[in-house]
């Protein structure tokens, strides 16, 4: 008895297919811009914190395995956890923030994000034991997240997607690369 498995390419594909079938059910996935920043709060900070997750895990990985060159389990946590902690309360610190400036101030302003992207620096700052590191890091913050703000309420885009972004992964695979060409259909895409 012989068991034939999925597809090899599958696993390429999975993310796209799954993506093509929650818009055909009209499930969008969870946007901070697509409500005023006084409403969805806790939604917002759990986007904002495992974004923040995801940052410190790339930023301990690239540490211990790129930079500092640990070997032993203890220390490659303590790198993970150095990076990780400051960036998740950096996010939550931004997310809780803007949510509260919002909700004082009773308006969704570029100004709110400025004075939240300062209070995420706040925590490198305090992190790092250094004012100027917590006025650098949120300046760059407080400026990211200006520019940003300022583009959802101007409609501007600043990194365009791309149709058929799956195809951009291996171009090649949208032709045949035969040395001999079909006489019939020269330049039809190959079918999958």
């Amino acid at each position: 008895m012989s068991f034939s498995g999925p597809s090899d390419l599958d696993w390429i594909f999975r993310k796209h297919i799954k993506k093509l079938e929650d818009e055909k059910k009209g499930i969008k996935p969870f946007d901070y811009y697509d409500t005023p920043a006084d409403e969805q709060g806790l939604e917002k900070l759990i986007y904002f914190t495992a974004l923040g997750l995801k940052t410190g895990v790339l930023a301990g990985f690239t540490d211990a395995c790129l930079i500092t060159h640990v070997t032993t389990f203890v220390p490659v946590v303590g790198r993970f956890a150095y990076w990780t902690i400051p960036c998740v309360t950096a996010a939550g610190a931004f997310a809780t923030s803007n949510f509260a400036l919002a909700k004082l101030r009773k308006k969704d302003t570029p100004l709110n994000h400025i004075i939240s992207g300062y209070v995420a620096g706040s925590v490198f700052g305090a992190k790092w034991n250094s004012n100027r590191a917590g006025v650098i890091v949120g300046s760059i913050f407080a400026t990211l997240a200006f520019i940003k703000k300022y583009s959802v309420d101007h409609n501007y885009t600043l990194f365009p997607e791309y149709k058929n972004h799956h195809f951009n992964f291996m171009p090649f695979w949208k032709h045949k690369w035969s040395v001999i060409s079909d006489v019939q259909e020269p330049n039809k895409p190959r079918e999958r």
